[in-house]
């Protein structure tokens, strides 16, 4: 990681700061349910995230209809997506739970006035509903969603964040937990930390710093606290 002074801390949401698969597992069941479709694997429904909810529908789809394929338009794309997205904002936080270090990392880098960026591809309504849930909205001071800009691996939402912030990129790291939000970090020209809990898990190959628990970027970030 280059040397830097670092101001300001960018973090992913889904999989990284938060595991919210259990409740997006029960709202992509009950939305084939409610379509009389049938039920996916459970299993496969972390293979299926990270890319926007039209993609998620679809690939549920396409395991749910794996015997009549045809049956797929973008109607029932569309219905699926709107299912799910209305039981989530509903149930958002009955099972979602901080990742291991979330809280103390969150806390320290407020006590140390270096400022923390929500990066996520999630729409705005769902992120902030969670965020209020969990009782960490207000450690942010800077949300970047998804309806702020395009989504990542596209650095906008990172750049965007910095421009708010009135951070240069060199003074920023993020951390992250997808090949995704490594391609975003580097095209913002921003060191990334991963960790290797996430619904994509990251290995040592594919960043410098991998992470287990949270608080394990702290000692780094603090040595290097701006």
């Amino acid at each position: 990681m280059k040397d830097c002074n670092v101001k300001a801390v960018l973090i992913d949401l889904d999989g990284t700061l938060v595991n919210t698969l259990p409740d997006r597992i029960a709202a992509i069941q009950h939305g084939l349910q409610s379509l009389d479709l049938p039920a996916i694997d459970d299993r496969n429904v972390q293979n299926y995230i990270g890319d926007g909810v039209w993609l998620l529908s679809k690939r549920t789809l396409q395991e749910s209809l794996v015997n009549d394929p045809n049956r797929i338009t973008d109607e029932l794309i569309q219905a699926l997506a709107d299912g799910y997205e209305a039981y989530y904002l509903a149930h958002i936080c009955e099972q979602t739970i901080l990742s291991k270090g979330a809280l103390a990392l969150l806390k320290a880098l407020k006590q140390n006035d270096i400022a923390i960026a929500l990066i996520t591809n999630k729409k705005n309504e769902l992120t902030y509903a969670l965020l209020k849930s969990l009782g960490i909205y207000e450690y942010f001071d800077v949300i970047m969603a998804g309806q702020d800009g395009a989504h990542k691996p596209s650095p906008d939402l990172l750049l965007k964040a910095l421009q708010a912030l009135k951070i240069e990129a060199k003074d920023a790291v993020m951390i992250g937990d997808s090949l995704d939000d490594r391609e975003a970090a580097k095209l913002a020209n921003i060191d990334m930390m991963g960790v290797a809990f996430g619904y994509r898990p990251l290995s040592k190959n594919d960043v410098q710093y991998l992470m287990d628990d949270l608080q394990e970027a702290l000692p780094y970030l603090m040595s290097k606290k701006g």
